[in-house]
C-alpha cells in the first residue's frame, strides 16, 4: 500500500511539474502593451519574437564575451533609456520561452552624439544590424557558449531559474539554439562575399533571396540600402515605395518590414503594426539641433530652388514620390520621400 501510494505521489509530482514546465515553456502568451502610442512604437511586439532568441540568454550573452561587446548591446549602436532592461527597438514576447524581437523602433530611432535622447523616427544610423547577426551566430560555436557558463551567468542577475528551467534549457532549448544558429550561419553565407554594411545600412534584397531559394551565395549581387526615415508618412501615402520603387501600398511596406525584422506570415501582430502606422502618418520630423547659419542658408536655398531640386524633393513638386532615372547610369534614383 505504502508503494501505491509512493508511486501516486510521485505520478502526481512529475504531473504538477510538467504542468509547471509547460505553462513556461510551452505556452503563446500576449506581449506585455501600453496605452502611450511612443511607449509601444519604442518596446511594443509586432510578432517578430517567434524567431527570436531566447531572452535570458540573450540578457546576459553579452557577459559571456565582454571582449567582443565591451559596451553590451550598445556596442552595436543600440540605445538605451533611463531605467529600462532593454534596449529601445527590442521586444520581449513568449512562444514556449520568453523571447526578444525586433520592432519598428529598431530601425527608425536613433540619437545625435552628446545628447541622449531618442529621436523617433530618425534612421538608425548607428545600428550595425550585420555586425549584431554575426555576433549571435558566431558566439553559438564559441566553447565558452556552455549550460554550464550560461547558467552561471543567469545566477549573477538574480533572475529566477530553478530546477526544472535548467533541465529544460539544459535539455531542449540551448540544444535546439545552437542547431538553429548553424543553420542560421548556412543561409547567411552570401554575406561573406558582399561589403560589409556597415552602420545605418542593411541589406534589402538577399536575405529574401535566400528566403525564396534562390541561393545568393552563389553570386556577388549588392542589395545594401540605407535605413530610412519613419516620420511624416501621411506625405508619403501615393509615393512610389522601396528602394526600388516596387510598390505604392504603405500598408504593404508595413507588412513587409515586419517580415524581413523576423516575423512570419502567422505571427505578424496586425493590430499592434497599424498602430505604429497610424502613429507614424503624422509623426513629426525633429527640429535641426545644431546652429545655423542664415545666410549660408539662404544661399543653400537658392541654389536648391534654382536647380529645380523641389520638383522631386517637395511634396508640391511634379516628380514627388516618383521614380526617376540618371540617363549616364541608368541607375534608378527616388525622391528624399521614399
Amino acid at each position: 500500500m505504502r508503494l501505491a501510494h509512493l508511486s501516486v505521489a510521485v505520478t502526481l509530482m512529475f504531473a504538477a511539474s510538467g504542468g509547471i514546465v509547460y505553462h513556461s515553456h510551452g505556452t503563446i502568451q500576449e506581449p506585455a502593451s501600453s496605452s502611450n502610442d511612443i511607449e509601444h512604437f519604442k518596446y511594443g511586439s509586432i510578432g517578430a519574437e517567434v524567431n527570436g532568441y531566447p531572452y535570458v540568454i540573450w540578457k546576459i550573452l553579452p557577459n559571456l564575451f565582454p571582449e567582443r561587446v565591451p559596451r553590451g548591446w550598445e556596442t552595436f549602436g543600440f540605445s538605451y533609456e533611463a531605467e529600462r532592461s532593454l534596449p529601445v527597438g527590442i521586444s520581449v514576447r513568449q512562444y514556449g520561452v520568453a523571447r526578444v524581437g525586433f520592432n519598428c523602433a529598431t530601425c527608425h530611432t536613433s540619437t545625435i552624439n552628446g545628447n541622449p535622447d531618442i529621436i523617433l523616427g530618425a534612421p538608425a544610423n548607428k545600428l550595425d544590424l550585420e555586425g549584431y547577426l554575426r555576433f549571435i551566430i558566431e558566439t553559438s560555436t564559441d566553447p565558452r557558449f556552455t549550460s554550464e557558463n550560461i547558467f552561471e551567468e543567469i545566477s549573477k542577475t538574480g533572475e529566477p531559474f530553478g530546477f526544472f528551467d535548467r533541465m529544460v534549457y539544459r535539455f531542449y532549448i540551448i540544444p535546439k539554439l545552437i542547431k538553429t544558429l548553424q543553420r542560421a550561419a548556412i543561409d547567411n553565407r552570401w554575406r561573406d562575399s558582399r561589403p560589409q554594411h556597415s552602420p545605418g545600412r542593411t541589406d534589402a534584397l538577399n536575405p529574401w533571396r535566400q528566403h525564396f531559394g534562390m541561393n545568393p551565395e552563389t553570386d556577388n549581387l549588392v542589395g545594401t540600402v540605407d535605413l530610412p526615415s519613419l516620420w511624416n508618412q501621411e506625405l508619403r501615402r501615393h509615393s512610389w515605395l522601396h528602394w526600388d520603387g516596387n510598390n505604392r501600398s504603405l500598408d504593404e511596406r508595413n507588412l513587409s518590414a515586419a517580415l524581413a525584422g523576423g516575423a512570419t506570415e502567422q505571427s505578424l501582430d496586425h493590430a499592434a503594426i497599424e498602430r505604429v502606422a497610424r502613429w507614424s502618418l503624422e509623426a513629426p520630423a525633429p527640429q535641426y539641433p545644431f546652429f545655423i547659419d542664415l545666410a549660408k542658408a539662404a544661399s543653400g536655398e537658392k541654389i536648391y530652388n534654382d536647380q529645380g531640386c523641389p520638383s522631386c524633393h517637395e511634396p508640391t513638386g511634379a516628380f514627388y514620390g516618383d521614380i526617376t532615372r540618371n540617363g549616364n547610369w541608368g541607375q534608378v534614383l527616388f525622391s528624399a520621400y521614399r
